[in-house]
């Protein structure tokens, strides 16, 4: 599992992607990074991909296994990234 180097993240304002248009699940890649103290904390990567075309759509975004509906939800609403 990797993280591409070339990924960059956005945060300009974007209307939702129409989710019909999208398969009915998603990969999840988490991996585990040093923070500015030291301590690891989990960022993960969801892939959604188009039904017909396959084209994905990916959103990154730290991640609790905890709370893995909110991480989730805040990697759609804030982490938009583009390849």
């Amino acid at each position: 599992m990797y993280f591409s180097e070339d990924i960059e993240m956005s945060y300009s304002t974007y209307h939702q992607p129409d989710w019909d248009q999208y398969e009915d699940y998603c990969d999840l890649q988490v991996r585990q990074l040093p923070n500015l103290k030291g301590k690891k904390i989990e960022v993960a990567m969801l892939t959604f991909y188009e039904t017909k075309s396959g084209n994905c759509i990916r959103f990154m975004g730290e991640y609790c296994s905890e709370r893995l509906e909110d991480s989730i939800t805040n990697m759609i609403r804030h982490g938009r990234v583009e390849t």
